[in-house]
């Protein structure tokens, strides 16, 4: 018998795995009461080492929020000295840390631990599981990643997953992965996929033709999550709380991470009711016992977040420019992730593009789904370059070599000019500050020569 390909979507606040028997049947992994997604949180308990997982390490992060990592998959394979891993390390109460090979690591009692250990253990939990519902051990998946994942953050990922015992049989984008759940694969027709997670937002636009997958360009902001408009919503209430009562919630660890987690429960109630409570109690060093209770609207909510709402909508329009695709020639729009089950946000998407979404999708499990799907063999993919390479050379601006959205496989060139020597780096803009250089330029031994001074 066969073993399937498991299709694994480690998310920046869900994980979620599944796999595609011999009939063809779809199989979500079953972890904790039934469910279908392990919070991506992992705490380190005890002095001898003991760790906590998934919905129990979530529940500790509001009392432990030092030794509870969360998020972490924003910096998995990131340099520590990059401006995004400086800009937003304070945001959570974790100590971020700088590994002995310049990756970004976190210290636990005491000890340096690197983000592909803390991943590891994870994902390792998943795979368990998987392995549980099967009846068997796995020995292949398809993982997907972000979009916007450079090589670094890939080879990161992938790395992570071959040492958990799994061969890597392909990398998917997430937002590609979703596009490849939805039913009928040989019908002919165009796709904009809508991907907002926990940390970053993606969208592709996608061409099907007879169960090939064509990505004609991809877009997004590796800046833009769920995290983000959590962080949004709770500047306003430690604003109005500091106002009222002269207590910075900013000053006290515990309460902040207490914060997060109360405005977290809230924004998903208001999915489904006008109003909500963020409540929680807190400890302040001068007052003592306090209490947090405010209320929040729907209005609120809109209110606070719609900027980055906003953000996101013009990046789908700019990225369907870049494709030369019009709304009236989409087929199919697909929402992506667990925010894009507030009403507001749909609201918004439908009113912008003109166009309802795909009802059949799962927003939280079709990426896994994608990617089990892919692995069963069922789709073809022709990929796309979501990160652009550049060149660089001394007193010359940086050269584009490969395009975002050029059909992998790809080739490029540039022409150097009579300083040969440089680098080669994946960046989301040539001017951006974090680049990743994957390659050093060195002149050949004949223009040395012809160069050497006297």
């Amino acid at each position: 018998m066969d073993t399937p390909t498991l299709g694994l979507d480690f998310g920046t606040s869900k994980t979620v795995a599944a796999w595609i028997d011999g009939e063809r049947q779809v199989h979500l992994v079953a972890v904790g009461d039934g469910g279908h997604a392990l919070p991506s949180a992992v705490s380190y308990q005890g002095k001898r080492g003991s760790t906590v997982l998934g919905d129990a390490a979530q529940r500790l992060s509001a009392v432990d929020p030092k030794r509870t990592v969360v998020g972490l998959k924003r910096f998995l394979g990131r340099r520590f000295r990059s401006d995004f891993v400086q800009r937003n390390r304070q945001r959570f109460l974790f100590p971020l840390v700088e590994a002995p090979d310049g990756s970004t690591a976190v210290e636990l009692r005491g000890e340096v631990v690197s983000l592909e250990r803390v991943a590891g253990r994870l994902l390792s939990e998943m795979i368990d599981h998987a392995n549980a519902g099967l009846g068997r051990p796995f020995d292949a998946c398809v993982v997907a990643c972000p979009a916007h994942f450079t090589l670094r953050q890939r080879q990161a990922l992938r790395r992570v997953v071959e040492r958990c015992g799994l061969e890597v049989r392909a990398l998917i984008l997430e937002p590609t992965a979703a596009a490849m759940t939805l039913p009928e694969p040989a019908q002919t027709r165009t796709l904009v996929v809508y991907d907002l997670g926990g940390g970053t937002f993606d969208t592709t636009v996608l061409r099907v033709e007879e169960g090939v997958v064509h990505v004609l360009a991809t877009g997004g902001d590796a800046f833009l999550g769920g995290f983000d408009i959590d962080a949004r919503i709770a500047d306003e209430i430690i604003g109005a709380y500091k106002d009222e009562t002269g207590v910075d919630l900013n000053t006290n660890a515990q309460a902040l991470q207490a914060l997060n987690a109360a405005v977290e429960r809230a924004k998903i109630e208001l999915s489904e009711r006008e109003v909500a409570r963020v409540q929680f109690p807190f400890v302040d060093d001068k007052r003592g016992f306090m209490h947090v209770d405010r209320p929040m609207t729907r209005h609120d909510l809109e209110t606070w977040a719609g900027p980055l709402f906003e953000r996101t909508i013009g990046i789908v329009q700019e990225t369907m420019q870049a494709a030369a695709v019009s709304m009236s020639s989409v087929d199919e729009l697909v929402l992506v992730g667990g925010q894009t089950r507030m009403p507001y946000l749909r609201r918004r998407i439908i009113d912008a593009l003109g166009k309802q979404p795909n009802a059949v999708v799962d927003p939280t499990t079709c990426v896994a789904v994608g990617a089990a799907v892919l692995g069963a063999g069922e789709h073809m993919l022709f990929d796309a370059v979501s990160v652009p390479l550049y060149a660089a050379v001394p007193g010359r601006p940086p050269i584009e070599v490969l395009a975002r959205g050029a059909a992998v496989p790809a080739e490029g060139s540039a022409a150097l000019g009579d300083n040969p020597a440089g680098v080669v780096y994946e960046a989301i803009e040539a001017a951006a500050v974090d680049r990743d250089v994957l390659a050093r330029l060195a002149p050949p031994p004949a223009w040395r020569e012809a160069h050497a001074g006297p």
